[in-house]
């Protein structure tokens, strides 16, 4: 009977963690289109192409914020499971080896035989 509780409850948790995710991902798709119509109307590709830019600010800014959202929704859904910690620990890791191996990779143009 324990092993049904225990059961019962990490069911509960999942269930919650799922809906922690799509409450977040739609929440980041209303935040992402307010933005984007806020953006554009106040023109800011036009202003930012006077200025020389090329880049869509527009679109850029509203979709970093997408997935930022997003980012912060499964963030708290792994801490509802209660493995948040490892999971950005590893995160963390994999970003060090790829800034690390960047790093190396500009010395090797200034060392040579690096």
């Amino acid at each position: 009977m324990a092993v049904f509780d225990y059961m019962k409850g990490f069911a509960t948790e999942i269930v919650a963690s799922v809906v922690i995710i799509l409450l977040g991902f739609i929440v980041g798709k209303i935040v992402e289109k307010f933005i984007y119509r806020a953006l554009n109307e106040v023109q800011l590709n036009k202003v930012l192409k006077k200025a020389g830019a090329k880049l869509p600010a527009e679109e850029f800014i509203s979709k970093i914020t997408y997935y930022l959202i997003c980012f912060v929704s499964i963030i708290l859904a792994l801490q509802q499971l209660g493995i948040a910690t490892t999971v950005l620990y590893i995160l963390l890791v994999g970003i060090l080896v790829l800034i690390i191996l960047a790093v190396l990779m500009g010395i090797k143009d200034f060392i040579p035989n690096f």
